[in-house]
């Protein structure tokens, strides 16, 4: 009779465990969204088709977590939110709900209960590094430095190389942020010499190096992070997994950005053609792809995105100069002066594609009529220098130095210690034997570090020959 009793008992606490489960499963199911209707199509029919079966069998969870990721994956947060909270309370065991709603959350502000959620992530999977990096981000947010030192160093512990320049980064903030400035520099200096493309950590060496009196490297870092310095999230294939069920070509494009930044081309290509299979009418998608393309050598396949990114926006004049690129790099002449001449009939007043003409008429030795859509593009663009440069060595060809000088001035007014015009009115001081200006533009070189140090050492060997002695 007791072990009737206990079996009744038993089944009885199953009975109301299951009822509390499917209780918690339907009320996690959210309402579909006001504006689905003016959505893309293939995301209603996934979402109304997951929302019927998870009200119709909610002890079946996978459209629940379907429900999660393909709200989460389209903006959807406060479904996203509701759906992963009934994930976490009915599926306790898996990392990945936590540390999915820890991210949505987090992007919101919501940083205590972020740290909660990843702690919760990486006591269920304390070998996924990316939690880990995360939970040491939200920690230095919270300027909790200890819990922050903690978690990269556990992160750093499990030697995964996509996190590991994450990790280093966030251990030098805190030290940093710690007042250590010294073992800051020199962890970044360390990473730097096996990341040296990753643009965040040249930031914060040039402001340490700035504060520990090193200009010549607060110059320098800052040199190279002008064109690396782009937010960079941590690579995590938990959240990565999320672009396969966007519907949203801008936010696949915005994805394909960042993981092209990040030396991740293969996933930027898989984004963008997910985003035209959705969209294939997106012409900054197809011009987007075809760069994408053209970077990874691929110049059939870049020429053809951007020959249709022409074709769906013929007035957006930087698909016409990506192609005029890619036709470059084909030495297609022929294809290249049409594409020219189409680009500015669209765009007449692109300046860009007048310095293409200039270039082109230049090649021809049309030089005059060069001349003359140099200065065009410069009137559209004066602030751009490398025009200025370009002109100026027609004007050398024309026996008019008076005037190229004079643009290699105005190139250094658009942007000052611009390297090209630095050099060349070094090379052009020289020629003439001025040897006090000669002097003065090695001097202004000697204070730019974007000018190469074997340019610079090319124009210190023509000084000696011609003087007669060193700079």
């Amino acid at each position: 009779m007791i072990l009737i009793a206990a079996a009744f008992a038993l089944v009885g606490w199953w009975y109301r465990d299951a009822q509390r489960t499917r209780t918690v499963l339907i009320a996690g199911v959210p309402a579909l969204p006001d504006d689905l209707p003016r959505r893309t199509d293939g995301l209603a029919r996934r979402l109304k088709a997951a929302t019927d079966l998870a009200r119709r069998d909610p002890e079946h969870g996978s459209p629940l977590a379907e429900l999660a990721t393909l709200y989460q994956a389209n903006g959807y947060a406060t479904q996203a939110e509701t759906a992963l909270r009934a994930l976490v309370a009915t599926d306790p065991g898996e990392p990945r709900w936590p540390h999915r709603l820890a991210v949505l959350i987090g992007g919101f502000g919501r940083l205590d209960e972020a740290r909660g959620w990843l702690q919760r992530a990486t006591s269920l999977d304390p070998d996924y590094a990316p939690a880990w990096v995360r939970l040491g981000d939200t920690a230095l947010k919270l300027n909790d430095l200890a819990g922050a030192t903690a978690a990269y160093s556990r992160a750093l512990a499990l030697a995964d190389a996509a996190t590991t320049p994450h990790a280093e980064l966030g251990l030098a903030r805190c030290e940093a942020s710690g007042g250590n400035e010294t073992a800051a520099y020199t962890r970044l200096t360390a990473l730097l010499s096996h990341s040296p493309d990753f643009g965040p950590a040249w930031s914060l060496l040039a402001r340490l190096a700035d504060q520990l009196n090193h200009p010549a490297e607060a110059a320098a870092a800052r040199a190279r992070s002008v064109s690396r310095d782009r937010f960079r999230d941590v690579p995590d294939p938990w959240i990565d997994e999320l672009f396969d069920a966007c519907f949203d070509p801008y936010q696949l494009a915005v994805a394909a950005d960042l993981y092209a930044s990040a030396s991740a081309p293969l996933r930027a290509r898989e984004l963008l053609q997910r985003a035209l299979a959705i969209d294939p009418e997106d012409a900054a998608v197809h011009r987007q792809l075809g760069t994408l393309l053209a970077d990874l050598g691929d110049m059939n396949a870049a020429r053809r995105a951007l020959e249709r990114a022409t074709q769906l926006a013929p007035t957006e004049a930087d698909g016409w100069a990506y192609l005029i690129d890619v036709l470059k790099r084909q030495n297609d002449a022929s294809s290249l002066a049409r594409a020219v001449a189409n680009g500015l009939a669209h765009n007449p007043r692109s300046p860009s594609l007048h310095l293409e003409r200039g270039r082109l008429l230049a090649a021809g030795g049309d030089l005059p009529h060069a001349v003359e859509e140099f200065e065009t593009s410069i009137q559209l663009r004066p602030a751009e220098p490398g025009p200025y440069v370009e002109v100026a060595g027609l004007y050398f060809k024309l026996n008019r130095v008076d005037e190229g000088i004079a643009r290699l001035n105005a190139a250094l007014k658009a942007e000052p210690g611009y390297p090209v015009a630095l050099s060349t009115l070094a090379f052009v001081a020289i020629g003439q034997r001025d040897e006090d200006a000669a002097s003065h533009w090695l001097e202004e070189i000697a204070r730019q570090p974007r000018v190469p140090p074997a340019d610079r050492a090319q124009l210190i060997e023509r000084f000696r020959t011609t003087f007669g002695r060193q700079p």
